[in-house]
């Protein structure tokens, strides 16, 4: 299968448990790797054939900056129910960095499949 990677998308939210996190956006970055058979897209040369990323990242940012989830894993999981339902997404991996969250750590991240993997431990 062919992917469609969107890298290091800067944007913000309200998102932690702690009363200080949740007076202003916080900085937050996400990762996108979506599953997508190019094939069509590659001969027709169609936008309307692929995954419209510039549509995409500006969904995301959009969804980040109105959500207010306590837990990284809680926006995480509803982001990724909304891109299925907006986008022809079949399958994709989303991680979410959260910088400067634990001041001796650079950057916390959770990642999340869609379809939903269980692994074993």
């Amino acid at each position: 299968m062919d992917t469609i990677v969107i890298k290091n998308l800067k944007t913000q939210t309200l998102v932690g448990v702690y009363p200080e996190e949740r007076k202003a956006l916080r900085p937050i970055r996400i990762d996108l790797s979506m599953d997508h058979d190019q094939q069509k897209s590659g001969q027709s040369d169609c936008l309307e054939d692929t995954l419209d990323y510039h549509r995409i990242s500006i969904f995301i940012d959009q969804f980040a900056r109105k959500s207010k989830y306590q837990l990284l894993e809680a926006l995480a999981h509803q982001l990724l129910k909304a891109l299925h339902r907006n986008f022809a997404i079949s399958a994709c991996r989303l991680r979410i960095y959260k910088p400067e969250c634990v001041p001796f750590v650079d950057e916390i991240y959770i990642e999340q499949h869609y379809p939903p993997t269980t692994k074993k431990v």
